[in-house]
């Protein structure tokens, strides 16, 4: 299936194995800076009046975040190897999956996967596109987020929660 929207068997890689990173689930937040540094990198995200953070250094253990921003399922991602954030809706068909590294990268890009059918998820530029299972060719949108440090981030957005 994969080669049939262009994907080459031969270009994905196997990490270190699915599951070696945990996903944080149901994700803490705080207020205030939950330990995270004025300078610290965050990936933060709006909707309406509500603000979340995730500091990158958080992230990096565990490459994904899922969470809600208000009452929208989110995830939250990081791929150290290629310095990639994203933020994704992981809404798809009015359910709500969970996002998981598969332990797949492709082209030096994760590849995630979601607990509830396995389904393997790909980033392009609307956000991810499943490229395995049940959600075959169907899409999880991207959302807009910032990419910026902590200082600055909690400067605009003053009553922000960010992620322990």
């Amino acid at each position: 299936q994969a080669l049939s929207i262009g994907f080459e068997p031969h270009r994905f890689q196997h990490g270190i194995g699915r599951n070696a990173f945990t996903p944080l689930d149901d994700s803490q937040f705080s207020r205030g800076n939950a330990g995270v540094r004025h300078n610290e990198r965050v990936i933060g995200i709006t909707e309406g009046e509500h603000a979340n953070a995730y500091a990158v250094s958080k992230l990096w253990r565990h490459e994904v975040a899922n969470s809600f921003i208000g009452d929208r399922p989110i995830a939250a991602a990081y791929r150290p190897l290629v310095n990639l954030a994203a933020v994704y809706s992981r809404q798809i068909d009015g359910r709500d999956i969970t996002l998981v590294p598969s332990g797949w990268t492709y082209d030096s890009t994760f590849v995630l996967y979601d607990k509830e059918t396995g389904s393997l998820w790909y980033p392009n530029d609307e956000g991810l596109m499943s490229i395995q299972g049940v959600y075959f060719k169907r899409q999880l949108p991207g959302l807009t987020f910032e990419d910026t440090k902590w200082k600055e981030w909690v400067k605009k957005h003053p009553h922000s929660r960010i992620m322990k």
